[in-house]
């Protein structure tokens, strides 16, 4: 049970990185992977335990909570794409290839 707990929780990590690829240093992302965990089970235990709703297999819960935590992160952070040099946004058939892997 505990091992696919932390399984969700680091797949919640894992989407939050991909939304914040590129606009954070590695820094920020070691602070993210330290307070991340601790957020994503206080938020399971208040939508399973005070909200009453159920998540089958977690996944629902999971990808929510990851996205939407990085998209507070840059928002937080005050991050904006037009702020990165137009060098960093394009993309080469190596970045195309990982980002379907």
């Amino acid at each position: 049970s505990s091992v696919i707990e932390a399984d969700l929780v680091t797949a919640a990590v894992l989407i939050t990185f991909g939304v914040c690829y590129g606009f954070l240093s590695p820094c920020q992302l070691i602070v993210v992977c330290l307070i991340e965990p601790l957020a994503m089970k206080f938020n399971v235990h208040i939508v399973e335990n005070y909200l009453k709703t159920s998540d089958a297999g977690g996944s629902i819960l999971t990808h929510a909570f990851g996205a939407f935590f990085g998209l507070g992160l840059t928002l937080g952070l005050g991050i904006k794409a037009a702020e990165i040099p137009d060098e960093n946004r394009k993309t080469n058939y190596l970045s195309d290839t990982f980002s379907l892997i």
